[in-house]
């Protein structure tokens, strides 16, 4: 199977409309990784408020994001976890 060949649900709303309690239930309920999109745009920000970048800094957060060691875990009792550069944030 290519890359183009894997199927991909998206689910878009609103702030707080539950998206990621349903886009959790869907991949646990089909095996599936989970690709949460929303907590990478915040570790980029978050990434770039520790370094002291200027928020409207596009290049350098782009760059920085680039480069970034993220982790997603879940725990033994399905705990999420989300690491940055090994750090538990």
């Amino acid at each position: 199977m290519t890359a183009t060949d894997w199927p991909i649900i998206t689910i878009d709303g609103p702030t707080s409309s539950g998206k990621g309690t349903i886009a959790r239930a869907v991949a646990r309920a089909l095996g599936w990784n989970l690709l949460d999109s929303g907590a990478l745009y915040r570790l980029v920000a978050l990434s770039g408020a520790m370094r002291g970048l200027d928020p409207d800094d596009v290049k350098s957060h782009a760059a920085l994001a680039a480069g970034m060691k993220v982790e997603f875990l879940t725990d033994a009792d399905g705990a999420e976890r989300v690491l940055l550069a090994g750090e538990d944030v």
